[in-house]
């Protein structure tokens, strides 16, 4: 159940469309470590017919903890899609039969991340931002990170920014 085949091998075994499947950007548990972001998955049944959808996720109550200073990872949460895009909470494990023109929606459960996220390299942190992990406000607010109008690190910006987070 930890194996998430790809959309292909899915749609080729089993009556389904595979609307989109991504990584979410600020999901992850902040942390000198990261953990891992949450993932999006929105499905459906193809073929004119219903199809029967038994699912479970873990961390809808309790998320991925973060440690010694990390932050917690994002909690899952499912939702069903209506034929006119209307959404409807789902818990976190179920049995439902979805119609035609429906989806599930469906958002895992982000890592926790590990040690203090000002603790994070600078330069780690502007890597994740350029391959679209966190956001740049979230590298201001979290890691204590200054970018310049160019994109480029502000270093001596970013050293007053974690003083003061760290100070609060």
């Amino acid at each position: 159940m930890c194996f998430v085949d790809s959309a292909e091998l899915d749609e080729l075994h089993f009556p389904i469309l595979i609307k989109e499947r991504r990584l979410l950007m600020d999901t992850e548990g902040a942390g000198r470590t990261i953990g891992a972001p949450s993932g999006y998955c929105e499905y459906g049944p193809v073929g004119g017919g219903d199809l029967e959808v038994v699912y479970v996720s873990d961390g809808a109550v309790h998320p991925a903890k973060g440690t010694l200073g990390g932050l917690d990872g994002t909690p899952c949460k499912n939702s069903l899609r209506r034929e006119n895009g209307d959404l409807e909470a789902l818990p976190a494990c179920a049995d439902i039969i979805l119609k035609p023109g429906e989806t599930v929606v469906s958002y895992c459960t982000g890592g926790g991340g590990y040690g203090p996220p000002v603790e994070r390299p600078a330069v780690q942190v502007k890597y994740d931002v350029d391959e679209g992990w966190i956001s740049k406000e979230r590298a201001f607010e979290v890691y204590g990170v200054v970018f310049a109008d160019d994109g480029s690190l502000d270093e001596a910006a970013t050293a007053q920014r974690r003083r003061e987070l760290t100070s609060a």
